[in-house]
């Protein structure tokens, strides 16, 4: 019986994905996966709070993340901290 060429491992290559955690969780996880979770990971938070339009857009380009990642990343952690400057303030 002879495999179609699309089905052959060894005429059409494919990088092996070594993940195997179980996805649970649904949708939230399954994108928890992907580039937020790189960028979340790489530790670079300060660079994104302190960045303007123009620097997000050359991080984005250097590190390979589409730029509506990183910034909406940069918006949620200006956010947050504004958020726990102001409670700080009531309290």
């Amino acid at each position: 019986m002879q495999i179609a060429k699309f089905m052959d491992a060894a005429r059409v290559p494919m990088p092996a994905d070594h993940d195997d955690r179980p996805i649970s969780g649904g949708v939230g996880s399954v994108l928890a996966r992907g580039y937020p979770a790189q960028l979340a990971q790489m530790n670079v938070d300060h660079l994104l709070m302190t960045a303007g339009p123009a620097e997000l857009a050359s991080l984005a380009e250097r590190w390979g993340i589409p730029a509506h990642i990183v910034v909406r990343r940069s918006k949620a952690l200006i956010g947050q901290a504004a958020h726990q400057i102001a409670k700080r303030r009531e309290g």
